[in-house]
């Protein structure tokens, strides 16, 4: 699998209901999960508020991955765009046709401006691009200082997209919850490797099968 990891950077994310507040553990986690791929993985990053930024196209760099995730900064554009996110995560994806992809929205709000999420769900199942979505909220919320109003988790909406693309929709209420929401990803994509990404190793699989019971049947079988 490549990935995508799509971090939502609107106000929101200052709220102080994780400590210090959630875009510092966002990305802690974010990190974290970067550095647990395997070394062929390829990620991307994008930021997203009412507009969406190319933080990094795909790479293999792991520490340059790492550098721009920890760059990331709240985002001056008002509103949250999911949409337009998972359209962009999608755009870098593509340009490796043969690999698996899968995109990853991290956010503690909802759709508030730009495209109908529907536009995003149906152009990553066109693209056949898996969605994974992790909603980052608490029960009790929290405080944020550049605005009094607190955005709210569209949880029913973030499950829609994770279900209609093959993906799945995870709840993190605190970093540990989010850190095996990360590890869940990756089990999730190393058992489901699309078919024609298998094939080659079944056929080499059965080559070698066959090679064993020539050599068998020759003068390099075991003697009694």
């Amino acid at each position: 699998f490549n990935y995508i990891l799509a971090l939502d950077a609107s106000s929101s994310m200052l709220a102080n209901d994780f400590s210090p507040n959630r875009m510092t553990v966002a990305k802690e986690n974010a990190q974290n999960f970067v550095n647990s791929l395997n070394a062929e993985v390829k990620i991307g990053v994008v930021s997203f508020s009412g507009v969406t930024r190319v933080e990094t196209a795909l790479t293999g760099d792991k520490k340059l991955v790492n550098n721009m995730i920890d760059k990331i900064d709240i985002s001056s554009a008002g509103g949250t765009d999911i949409s337009g996110a998972i359209m962009t995560s999608v755009n870098l994806l593509v340009i490796e046709p043969d690999k698996a992809k899968a995109v990853i929205v991290l956010t503690d709000g909802q759709q508030t401006v730009g495209s109908p999420l529907e536009e995003g769900i149906n152009y990553a199942v066109g693209k056949n691009v898996v969605v994974h979505t992790i909603g980052m909220a608490t029960e009790k919320g929290g405080e944020f200082e550049l605005t009094q109003l607190l955005s709210t988790l569209d949880a029913a909406s973030l499950k829609n997209i994770a279900d209609n693309t093959g993906g799945k929709y995870f709840i993190a209420g605190d970093k540990t919850s989010m850190d095996a929401a990360f590890k869940e990803i990756v089990n999730l994509s190393e058992q489901n490797i699309p078919h024609q990404l298998r094939l080659p190793f079944l056929i080499a699989g059965l080559l070698l099968l066959l090679i064993e019971w020539v050599l068998i049947s020759t003068r390099f079988r075991t003697l009694p």
